[in-house]
């Protein structure tokens, strides 16, 4: 008989440890999957916040550094400080702004349903065109004459977008109006 209490009283001792052991495990379990969760949102976060579109005006300000990063170049390009590999670095960085720009103009324009941006991804791939000659020294340094018209064709760009910015401003106030009345 005190065989059989000792042993009913070791299994439910080794019960309440299995209880405890479970807690402790299944209290890790939920912390490991938390924690999981959270890097997972934070992962899209990330995601979202690197895929959003920009504004109207931060499209206008990137089209201001490319205009600005042209001019500078047609101005380095009549000094002799400048020599071919500063050059190429220069043209292959002009061609990369100008693609990220063509693309989120591109999906600005489609997204806003809005043939003004259309118009300026139009443009902006015109320029890369007139750019491009200069990486493959189809032309050379000598001749800016591409990168000119580049610049004329972003400096229309830049009109359109502030057409835009305009039209958008306005559409603003006139919102503005009818919550008033």
């Amino acid at each position: 008989m005190i065989h059989f209490a000792l042993l009913a009283e070791a299994a439910q001792t080794e019960a309440t440890t299995q209880q405890g052991v479970d807690a402790a495990a299944l209290a890790l379990e939920y912390g490991i999957y938390a924690a999981i969760i959270v890097v997972g949102l934070v992962v899209l976060w990330f995601l979202h916040r690197k895929s959003k579109l920009p504004s109207h005006t931060e499209l206008q300000r990137r089209l201001n550094v490319l205009s600005s990063d042209i001019d500078g170049l047609i101005g380095a390009c009549g000094s002799a400080d400048l020599g071919a590999y500063a050059f190429f670095k220069k043209i292959s960085k002009l061609l990369y702004q100008t693609d990220s720009l063509v693309y989120i103009s591109t999906l600005l324009s489609e997204k806003e349903r809005d043939g003004d941006i259309g118009n300026i991804a139009i443009l902006l791939e015109n320029a890369r065109d007139d750019i491009s000659p200069y990486k493959f020294h189809a032309k050379t340094q000598d001749d800016p004459g591409g990168l000119y018209e580049a610049q004329e064709k972003v400096n229309n760009a830049l009109s359109i977008i502030q057409k835009i910015i305009g039209r958008d401003s306005e559409m603003i106030e006139e919102k503005k109006g009818k919550r008033k009345k």
